[in-house]
């Protein structure tokens, strides 16, 4: 009675196989990295280092960075000359001068 039983027979069928998954055969239709030309070649290049006057330093005596944007007016920060931004102190990067002053308004004098 419970040999033809559906009640039964649902818990006797054999699991479903899974198929394992293979990888697509190789093709030629995809180029090798190698091969692939390149298709951004008008990209602009990256921004070379800044442009300093001669005389100039990118330091200062101590040691303590100096902001670039800042010595052509170009800087957003609105603390005070002589203070620092991220990019580094606001004073003019004419070696031994260093006032609080960009380069181009500084006269550097004593």
């Amino acid at each position: 009675a419970l040999k033809g039983s559906t009640e039964v027979m649902q818990y006797l069928m054999p699991l479903p196989t899974v198929k394992s998954h293979e990888a697509p055969p190789p093709s030629g239709a995809r180029p090798d990295k190698a091969q692939r030309t390149d298709k951004g070649g008008n990209k602009p290049s990256a921004p070379s280092k800044p442009q300093m006057p001669e005389g100039c330093t990118s330091h200062d005596d101590e040691n303590k960075p100096l902001c670039f944007a800042f010595q052509h007016g170009k800087c957003k920060f609105k603390g005070a000359p002589g203070k620092r931004c991220a990019r580094g102190y606001h004073k003019c990067y004419k070696r031994g001068c260093y006032r609080a002053k960009p380069y181009y308004l500084c006269t550097h004098t004593d």
